[in-house]
């Protein structure tokens, strides 16, 4: 008889920084029928705050969201805690969880996308979630190719007519990691004029990445275990990945829940 996926996910608070390979694969094998379990434990960030091992479970709960192709039902409640930055955090595990935000999001197929466009455009959001919902964007892209020219176009719209700085960044960041390098000029022109918050991608991030002759190794498909190959922070694994904003780089990008 299969464990309830209940069992399962809060198994995960006692796991630290690696969990167990069986626990994994029966919640992976289990599905969406585990996806409100996990959800949960993905959204309260609050566990932060906790001793390990229970600060990873939000890590662990994450992750196995992004194997099983979640509904778009997840793309809300991931956001609204989206940044977390109170003081008494994990940050080892808050940066894992991300890192691996804008994948999750991204693995919710065509119905995710008029949602993540809603976020990215939604005033009420933290620059911060808005952001991360584009870089999804390019995540749904590239796992859906038809899909890849409805959200190259929303984000050149939002090149043309974004003001706030900051999401400049994160729309430039985007293109540059679909390698929509038409836009090379105008993104170098943007930076020269000022427009571009420069904290966390600067003129020569763009230009190194919208060039670059390989696809993007962020985007790039990752198994569930993989993501725990990348989990040691005093080792560059992924260049594109160390240049995913992060809340705690930029602290007046802040919010304390």
């Amino acid at each position: 008889m299969r464990t309830p996926p209940r069992k399962l996910v809060q198994q995960l608070s006692t796991m630290g920084t690696f969990p167990a390979d069986a626990v994994i694969t029966d919640l992976i094998a289990q599905g969406n029928a585990a996806e409100p379990d996990l959800l949960g434990v993905a959204a309260d960030l609050k566990l932060f705050a906790k001793p390990a091992p229970q600060c990873w479970a939000p890590v662990h709960a994450l992750r196995v969201l992004e194997q099983i192709q979640p509904s778009p039902a997840i793309i809300a409640p991931l956001l609204a805690q989206h940044p977390y930055t109170d003081a008494y955090t994990n940050e080892s595990a808050l940066m894992a969880w991300n890192n691996d935000l804008a994948h999750t999001l991204g693995m919710t197929g065509a119905a995710g996308l008029p949602l993540l466009q809603a976020a990215a455009a939604d005033l009420r959001h933290h620059v911060q979630a808005r952001g991360t919902a584009l870089v999804a964007m390019a995540v749904l892209a590239t796992r859906v190719p038809e899909l890849h020219n409805p959200v190259e176009a929303d984000l050149r719209h939002h090149f043309a007519h974004e003001t706030d700085p900051v999401l400049l960044a994160f729309v430039i960041y985007t293109l540059c990691l679909l390698r929509v390098d038409e836009l090379y000029q105008p993104i170098l022109r943007a930076y020269r004029e000022k427009r571009v918050h420069t904290a966390f991608f600067t003129a020569a991030d763009a230009r190194k990445l919208v060039l670059a002759k390989h696809p993007s190794e962020f985007l790039a498909p990752r198994t569930f275990w993989d993501r725990y190959d990348e989990d040691d922070y005093g080792e560059d694994l992924d260049a594109e990945m160390d240049l995913l904003p992060d809340p705690l780089q930029i602290p007046q990008l802040g919010r304390s829940i």
